[in-house]
């Protein structure tokens, strides 16, 4: 049998070509690389071929940024993330060994790595550093790019190793979270809880609560709160689930408080301390919370100062708290939003328990065997129903292919900025269909496989869309 490699990433580079004016300065414009036990001498090879590259093809298209650069064995893509500020991130394309006359060579897979995804990946990095550290040039103090380069190291020396290199797929370009439905009186009360948190405590601006990690109800812009969702996603659920593992499914302690515990914040020996979060934060109370920057659709600050992110959970329900970080987080105000979030959020959280319990049965029947699979998602809301992963989890336990993943992507990068209502049907080769349906921001992609004509294709994709999402308005058009 064939072995295969997986895709890798090579390296991880981010530089300012105007730091470097004079000759033998190269070094300089370098603010961060991994990885960072390469020799000086290949990472200035690296950066400088990049910066050619860059300059090069904008002689060619001096309107739009080159975004990638392919050879046999690497995919190279490009991002501006700020004016001179670019960040670079090389991909090892896969390749099958094959013998030939007695001879092993590689034959590489390019086509398994799609561009898109990977520049989304990039652009997703810097939203996540510009969340918890603010922006480049925000941490460029007076010119000097030391601070600049101490904070890159800082974060990237850890998150590039968390990166989805090989697992990544097109629910990194459309960057969407899973919503929970609830009807109309659970979703009120849950809304009106979050108001009176904020009109209780006047040092809570913002909120997120979550249900089993899907999403209910978020005072916050769809951009910032897909880079909270993707931190949460990545760090604070591991480790709760770590610390739940640890002490047995529900602890005792908190089965006697009824009342939750922090996940990050609080204070005393009766709450669940779950491993440390990644902590950017100067705040010197006896558990930090994660600092966080806010900023508008231009990128620029929405405030001068950030907000600590304090997670409180009861049961399956988890609300995440936005405190202005110039308020001192105390141990008496951790106590009074204990006092008031507490029996209010477990009352909610066994309401929404229930709900879910009656509706579980639906949603396992349409997830079971062989049954076609769906993807719907709303680039407005950033909000995605799906059945292509097995467990739920987005990025895990796939069952669509790489390949059927990548024409996915290409349908949508096709289309997403078309404002027209639009049904685009591809066949495969293995009798499997894949359907694209689009009307204004909101998008339903059905996979089929079974034998049988573009008609009967189109009536079983409009029958799909009908069970799952048919309280969502498509032009009867398509």
């Amino acid at each position: 049998m064939a072995r295969k490699s997986e895709i890798t990433l090579k390296n991880f580079f981010i530089f300012n070509s105007n730091l470097a004016i004079n000759e033998g300065e190269e070094e300089k414009k370098i603010l961060f690389y991994h990885p960072q036990e390469l020799e000086q001498d290949q990472k200035i090879k690296d950066v400088g071929l990049s910066e050619a590259i860059i300059k090069f093809t904008s002689n060619f298209s001096p309107f739009e940024d080159c975004k990638s650069f392919r050879t046999q064995k690497t995919c190279q893509v490009y991002f501006e993330a700020e004016p001179d500020y670019w960040m670079v991130m090389t991909i090892n394309v896969p390749y099958v060994v094959k013998t030939k006359e007695n001879v092993e060579y590689n034959e590489y897979r390019g086509e398994d790595v799609h561009d898109a995804i990977y520049e989304a990946l990039l652009e997703q990095s810097y939203n996540m550093f510009r969340l918890f550290v603010g922006t480049f040039a925000d941490n460029s103090v007076c010119g000097d790019t030391a601070n600049l380069s101490q904070k890159l190291l800082t974060f990237f020396s850890k998150y590039v190793l968390t990166l989805r290199i090989a697992n990544s797929d097109v629910m990194d370009i459309t960057k969407t979270i899973q919503y929970l439905p609830l009807n109309q009186a659970l979703f009120l009360r849950v809304h009106n809880f979050i108001n009176m948190i904020e009109s209780t405590f006047e040092v809570v601006k913002r909120c997120i609560f979550l249900y089993n990690e899907q999403l209910v109800w978020s005072g916050l812009n769809p951009r910032d709160l897909y880079c909270v969702y993707e931190y949460l996603g990545g760090t604070v659920f591991p480790k709760m689930l770590h610390s739940d593992l640890q002490g047995g499914s529900v602890s005792r302690n908190y089965m006697l408080s009824q009342r939750g515990n922090y996940l990050t914040g609080g204070s005393g020996q009766d709450a669940i301390k779950p491993p440390r979060v990644f902590l950017y934060s100067t705040d010197k109370t006896p558990k930090n919370s994660p600092k966080m920057y806010f900023y508008d659709s231009e990128g620029v600050s929405t405030s001068k100062s950030g907000y600590h992110l304090v997670i409180y959970r009861a049961f399956g329900a988890i609300i995440c708290l936005f405190i202005h970080d110039k308020t001192a987080l105390t141990e008496d105000l951790y106590g009074e939003l204990q006092a008031f979030i507490g029996p209010q959020l477990t009352t909610i959280s066994s309401e929404i328990s229930e709900f879910s319990a009656r509706n579980s049965a639906k949603i396992l029947d349409s997830t079971e065997g062989t049954s076609p699979k769906f993807l719907f998602f709303n680039d407005f809301s950033l909000q995605h129903d799906t059945t292509f992963y097995s467990d739920g989890v987005v990025h895990k336990n796939s069952s669509i292919s790489r390949d059927i993943m990548n024409v996915i992507a290409d349908l949508y990068g096709e289309r997403s900025g078309s404002i027209v209502s639009e049904e685009t049907i591809v066949k495969m080769c293995n009798d499997l269909w894949i359907t694209h349906k689009k009307s204004n921001s909101r998008h339903f992609i059905a996979i089929v496989n079974k034998n049988a004509t573009l008609l009967e294709i189109a009536e079983e994709t409009g029958k799909l869309c009908d069970q799952h999402i048919k309280n969502v308005f498509f032009d009867k058009q398509i």
